[in-house]
């Protein structure tokens, strides 16, 4: 069937061919850098402010506080006051104390007793104070600690807030700059699949590899296509190729836009091979090509494919 077709018109369909399979692999190139650019950003939580220290209370002074100066001082009175006043009366008067020691040591007791009462209660009072004061002291300093931590929780809570949003936000930004993308790569499958559905090209030669070879096969020589698809060794041409269409797809396209006027000529030729086929099958077949060229040249047209301003579009919206 292909041999059927004008050699000028089948160089034509393979260049179209090789334009949309060119604007497909650089759609998919686009859109993979963009996932893996959206990919990257994480959400960075940061990290919350460390909630108050807890600090434990001072011991609540006790009975012992008040009890101990009361025996310390009564054992004090009871011993040092009896032995002070035997030695005073024995040695400065001269008189016999064995009839006043029960009184001296009564007297040391009682004495002590009072002293150690009132030390006590003293001790025991400003101790009482100590700690209520400790206590206040305490649970202001809780209140401030508590006070400044909402705080610095309600900023963190606000901050986190807006880098979710911006986090939110850029992720949205990227999906819409993808998909306007992938809306173009399926618009171009779908032309790719009409344009293949004419059955000039062989399944296994339906990709991006297989086109560049016949492309620059049929255009660089005088050869049909049968003998470029008898001459092709396809893992040999996709192993070559790879690395080329890698380096020049982007300069075909750039170069394709550039030349419309040749696009244009292109068409009308078409368009008259279609009026004078010989044939209504062959006329179809013109007919189809034609239109190929035409959508392919209206996508060319556009002032930038969305692959080529995806960057620009990423940029504008600070993804970049």
């Amino acid at each position: 069937m292909a041999n059927k077709i004008d050699r000028e018109a089948l160089i034509i369909y393979l260049e179209n061919l090789r334009v949309l399979e060119t604007i497909h692999c650089l759609c998919e190139r686009k859109i993979q850098d963009l996932e893996n650019r959206k990919n990257k950003i994480v959400f960075n939580q940061g990290s919350p402010p460390s909630k108050p220290l807890t600090y434990s209370e001072p011991s609540k002074p006790g009975i012992s506080q008040l009890i101990g100066p009361i025996i310390g001082f009564t054992l004090w009175g009871g011993i040092l006051i009896p032995s002070f006043g035997i030695a005073i009366i024995e040695e400065i008067l001269g008189v016999p104390v064995g009839g006043i020691i029960n009184k001296l040591i009564t007297f040391g007791v009682a004495a002590g007793l009072i002293v150690g009462l009132m030390y006590g209660k003293s001790n025991y009072t400003r101790l009482k104070n100590n700690y209520n004061e400790d206590i206040e002291n305490l649970k202001q300093k809780k209140i401030q600690m508590t006070q400044e931590y909402q705080k610095e929780l309600e900023k963190y809570q606000q901050w986190k807030k807006e880098a979710l949003i911006k986090y939110n936000k850029q992720q949205k930004n990227f999906e819409t700059v993808i998909n306007k993308v992938y809306d173009e790569k399926w618009a171009v499958s779908d032309a790719l699949e009409e344009a293949y559905s004419m059955n000039i090209i062989p399944k296994q030669f339906r990709n991006i590899q297989g086109i560049y070879y016949l492309y620059d096969y049929i255009s660089t020589s005088n050869e049909s296509l049968s003998n470029a698809l008898l001459q092709a060794n396809l893992e040999e041409i996709k192993r070559r190729l790879d690395e080329i269409i890698r380096l020049e797809s982007e300069q075909i396209i750039l170069e394709e836009q550039w030349h419309m006027e040749e696009r244009q000529y292109n068409q009308r030729m078409l368009e008259f091979s279609q009026e004078t086929a010989e044939n209504s099958r062959l006329s179809s077949q013109y007919g189809e090509i034609a239109a190929l060229n035409s959508e392919t040249s209206l996508q060319l047209q556009e002032e930038q494919l969305a692959y080529q301003k995806a960057d620009y579009w990423a940029k504008k919206l600070g993804l970049y």
